[in-house]
């Protein structure tokens, strides 16, 4: 693989690092706004990946079995993404950073595929590549605590793979049991990260995906998820490189409790992330496809909320050796979003980011497709950080094909992609978007306007949309014009 750092005889990092984690003030009511749709978004891999890894097709690579990207999350940049992947035949683990070159460091990213070729700009693509470790191959679903990201590594033993079993494939040999890792990079700068000194070892237990937070009495905790529940790690100190205790507490999935219209219970999530509310509540995020062998078999892709009820969380620990209390994590609500055209899938790459209060989800394609990494945004509405906008550049108009915001919906954030000329050359959610908008939302600055017109190039005006510096609706074009044809748009 060309152009990997290996951190196999690396002098660790032992200096203070970023923990800041952005918390929301009321995460349920965020997670409700998220959207079933996503945003489609797309990187090319930058000459980073080796031709035959991470891709379905080609030979010798046997239908991308057991080499795939399987955790993902935007970092604190905001401008940066890292994709976690596991390759058995290499054999490595990885870290692949992409910079979104071309999008925004705050808020959505929003589509940057809506052309007609659905390519990506040529600034967003990967432009680091990390070989985690050569034995323990397999890279789970990650989270990341300000400039901290955790990710799991491990090696499943031979028989324990589905796709590589019934494919006859060989698979590296190393331990006669299943041992894993969660290890630690520092990730202030991106395109160099740096491995830092804490590890958390689990010999004989497998990990599945990771969670990361700080707890309100200043001490860290590690989630790890495997078939037998969740492993709670608590650090040892308040300093984050002093490293966690090996005794975890562990949670049977058994355990969940359920709000009432919720089923009781507990999924096999590929990426877990913890979530700290204002007030200093703790939530976790499970993200997972129903299907136990995605993409092959299609399933349901949900994003699953549950409260994590950690009594003492704000007491210092009486000891130097005992975890967290046993947690009481209940279930709370859950969401479907819909993955299409091999942009998404829960049970490849997938993840939670925090921008100012808001909560984002991504999710990517299992692997590259003609050398580009697809991946989905889902998001709520979308909002400038302040009530009132003064400022062209914090202006959005989202467009949606159904009245009352329903349906595909195209978002533009102006002045930089508000410009379009023809929007038969634009794709929403995979498809066209030529007269097909029927219900807007949007928020301009005082004295801008932004014009919807029937025809391509600007011409028959339909409607004005005024701006206020507030966020302003229309439900229903058909209650504000006579026609609704919808070819082109700008700013007048």
């Amino acid at each position: 693989m060309p152009n990997v750092s290996r951190f196999d005889a690396l002098e660790l990092t032992t200096g203070a690092v970023n923990d800041q984690q952005a918390p929301i003030g009321h995460v349920e009511a965020e997670f409700a706004r998220l959207r079933a749709k996503g945003e489609y978004l797309g990187a090319h891999d930058g000459g980073m990946i080796d031709s035959l890894r991470y891709t379905s097709s080609g030979p010798g690579n046997y239908n991308g079995s057991e080499n795939h990207f399987q955790g993902m999350q935007r970092l604190a940049n905001g401008r940066f993404l890292v994709v976690s992947g596991g390759d058995w035949a290499t054999p490595s683990s990885h870290l692949f950073v992409i910079k979104m070159g071309s999008r925004p460091k705050t808020g959505p990213w929003l589509a940057n595929t809506r052309g007609q070729d659905k390519q990506p700009p040529a600034t967003d693509k990967i432009v680091a590549s990390v070989s985690i470790d050569s034995k323990m191959w397999h890279a789970g679903g990650m989270d990341v605590m300000g400039d901290v990201l955790a990710v799991p590594v491990e090696y499943p033993p031979p028989n324990t793979l589905p796709l590589t079993r019934l494919a006859n494939l060989p698979i590296p040999k190393f331990w006669d049991a299943p041992r894993s890792r969660i290890v630690f990079f520092e990730m202030k700068n991106p395109t160099t990260p740096k491995r830092l000194k804490p590890t958390i070892d689990r010999a004989g237990v497998k990990s599945t995906a990771v969670a990361l937070c700080k707890l309100p009495n200043g001490f860290y905790l590690a989630v790890v998820f495997s078939a037998a529940g969740l492993d709670f790690y608590l650090s040892k100190t308040k300093r984050f490189n002093s490293g966690f205790r090996k005794r975890p507490t562990r949670w049977a999935i058994d355990r969940v409790r359920a709000l009432e219209g919720e089923p009781r219970k507990f999924d096999g999530y590929q990426t877990i992330n913890l979530i700290n509310q204002s007030d200093g509540r703790l939530y976790l995020v499970g993200l997972h496809n129903t299907s136990g062998m995605a993409p092959t078999l299609g399933g349901d892709n949900n994003a699953d909320l549950f409260t994590v009820d950690i009594p003492g969380m704000h007491r210092k620990p009486e000891n130097a050796t005992d975890s967290v209390e046993a947690p009481v994590i209940t279930r709370v609500s859950s969401v479907k979003v819909e993955c299409k055209h091999r942009q998404c899938n829960m049970d490849a790459a997938a993840g939670v980011y925090v921008d100012r209060g808001n909560l984002i989800i991504y999710s990517a394609y299992h692997w590259r497709q003609s050398g580009i990494l697809r991946f989905n945004e889902f998001h709520g509405l979308t909002r400038a950080p302040k009530e009132t906008i003064t400022q062209i550049g914090d202006a959005w108009i989202e467009l949606f094909e159904k009245r009352f915001f329903g349906g595909r919906f195209l978002t533009v954030r102006g002045p930089e992609d508000a410009k379009i000329t023809n929007f038969g050359r634009v794709r929403a959610q995979g498809s066209g978007f030529d007269n097909k908008v029927r219900a807007v939302r949007f928020q301009l600055p005082i004295g801008s306007t932004y014009r919807l017109f029937r025809k391509q190039g600007f011409t028959e005006k339909v409607i004005d949309l005024k701006g206020t510096g507030r966020v302003a609706e229309i439900p229903d074009l058909e209650d504000e014009v006579d026609e609704t044809d919808i070819s082109s748009a700008r700013f007048v």
